[in-house]
């Protein structure tokens, strides 16, 4: 309930957290999604579902054969994402506010592409989140994902995420901190999946926080 009442709150604040969140995100992000631009092709379009899309950051990264299903959670990141919509010139074929746990208006086998973006930290149900982006997917077809969950192998770390839980649910619209994300994903049995691992190093120490797990997996 009162994650509801804050929306409008939360859709300002993380459109302008978004570009300071890229100095944690950005090498990862650019490594994944920067070669979406090779798949542009003027006769082959590409249907693409993006859950979470927040105010469309993204849409830098998506060649014009894309036609994006956008779908978020909070109708209040509308005005900002129409803004992106603009500016990257996307076409966007249907918008849709709902949650990820639920997507009833994408059908079964529809999708190329299905991006997310610091999506499972935040949801309700990460396991139903996982089994309905594999249903809207095509045969073949990919999810690209960027997360962020608990630290593997250092008690210390996960001991500094399990104290600002509470913190960041607040602030970051349910963000948890310590799921295993790649239990969850590979629990869901795609027919491959690899998943990447990474934590922020600065001045030769690793930052307690945002540990990446970043991949492809195809349906």
């Amino acid at each position: 309930m009162l994650l509801s009442l804050l929306r409008p709150f939360f859709a300002a604040f993380h459109s302008w957290l978004e570009p300071k969140l890229f100095l944690f995100f950005g090498p990862a992000k650019d490594e994944l999604l920067k070669p979406l631009k090779n798949l542009d092709s003027p006769h082959n379009t590409l249907q693409v579902l993006e859950i979470g899309i927040g105010n469309g950051a993204n849409f830098q990264y998506y060649p014009p054969n894309f036609r994006i299903t956008a779908l978020d959670v909070n109708d209040h990141f509308e005005k900002y994402l129409k803004e992106n919509v603009k500016k990257y010139e996307i076409t966007l074929e249907k918008l849709v506010f709902c949650k990820a746990e639920d997507m009833k208006e994408i059908a079964d086998d529809s999708m190329d592409i299905v991006v997310s973006t610091l999506l499972l930290c935040c949801v309700e149900d990460p396991y139903r989140v996982i089994k309905e982006i594999k249903r809207v997917l095509k045969s073949d077809g990919k999810w690209i994902f960027l997360e962020h969950g608990r630290f593997r192998g250092k008690m210390f770390h996960n001991l500094i995420q399990w104290l600002l839980n509470p913190l960041t649910y607040i602030i970051g619209a349910g963000c948890r901190l310590t799921r295993k994300i790649d239990f969850m994903i590979e629990s869901v049995h795609f027919s491959s999946v690899d998943i990447k691992y990474r934590e922020i190093a600065k001045y030769g120490f690793t930052l307690p926080i945002f540990p990446h797990y970043y991949g492809i997996a195809v349906k």
